[in-house]
């Protein structure tokens, strides 16, 4: 999906449906030809989906596939309200079915479900008021934090919380000190499982994951202070100045002060300086 950009998509027709007590759901007779975002906003009931019968209750999701067999009933005591989108992925101009794996999964029951709404909504908003390419964007977006939903999800719910709020920790602090093994000993597992954990549910290694967060500390002090480079380092977690510098121009292609002369030109001056603080 992340290679998915929001111009490579294509929405056919989307809104929301209050399902009246005669609803029923049959695309035996009419498979769809696209896809179909398909969640449920209030209501219950089943879908059926290739044979496999899900329960559905608010937040469930689905991203229904083109010429899937779906079928649909609901609790006419709790009666279904389902936000749908319509739309295909494009290359060249022309629909895409991408294969499994390369799209979010059929199914999921959303943890966040309010932020998907709200993201979901701008959908809708932008294309009511013919912002197509906005519209767009929105879905993409939302489609992302879904395939980011389901990576996480499959952590359990405390779990997920907790590295939540380590992950803010980090944002917060990016120069503590954030090895592996004393994480671990924290939430009380062996750092090779709990490395695997922070990894499943960021997508990235707890090292590589601490360097993007200090680098990008990194820009904004070079931005909006006038500290030394080994000043940035230290506060960052770096003792050694050269290494700092060596892993920011790793990480953006530029040297730190070259960075810092290319948003701040008023800092040119100050460059030799900075050079003799021992920067590479």
């Amino acid at each position: 999906m992340s290679n998915l950009l929001y111009r490579d998509l294509c929405i056919h027709s989307c809104g929301i449906t209050a399902c009246q007590p005669d609803w029923k759901w049959d695309t035996a007779g009419s498979p769809m030809g696209d896809y179909d975002l398909w969640t449920v906003l209030k209501g219950s009931g089943f879908l059926t989906a290739d044979g496999l019968p899900f329960p559905v209750s608010a937040g469930s999701c689905f991203l229904l596939r083109p010429h899937g067999c779906y079928a649909g009933r609901q609790e006419l005591s709790d009666r279904l309200t389902v936000l749908h989108i319509h739309f295909d992925f494009l290359w060249d101009g022309l629909p895409l079915h991408l294969p499994e794996g390369e799209v979010p999964a059929l199914h999921r029951q959303l943890f966040d479900f309010p932020f998907v709404q709200k993201l979901l909504y701008k959908v809708l908003n932008a294309s009511s008021a013919g912002e197509k390419e906005m519209a767009r964007h929105w879905l993409q977006v939302a489609l992302d934090e879904i395939t980011l939903q389901d990576r996480q999800g499959l952590q359990p719910d405390p779990l997920r919380r907790k590295l939540s709020a380590l992950c803010d920790e980090i944002q917060e602090n990016p120069g503590a000190d954030w090895r592996l093994s004393p994480l671990a000993a924290r939430f009380g597992y062996a750092a090779d499982y709990f490395g695997r954990l922070f990894s499943q549910m960021t997508g990235s290694p707890l090292s590589l994951y601490v360097i993007g967060a200090r680098m990008n500390q990194a820009k904004v002090l070079l931005r909006s202070s006038s500290s030394r480079i080994g000043e940035i380092a230290l506060q960052l977690g770096y003792r050694d100045t050269c290494f700092f510098s060596r892993q920011f121009r790793q990480h953006t292609g530029v040297t730190p002060s070259a960075y810092r002369q290319a948003v701040r030109p008023e800092e040119r001056s100050a460059l030799p300086e900075q050079r003799k603080q021992g920067e590479g």
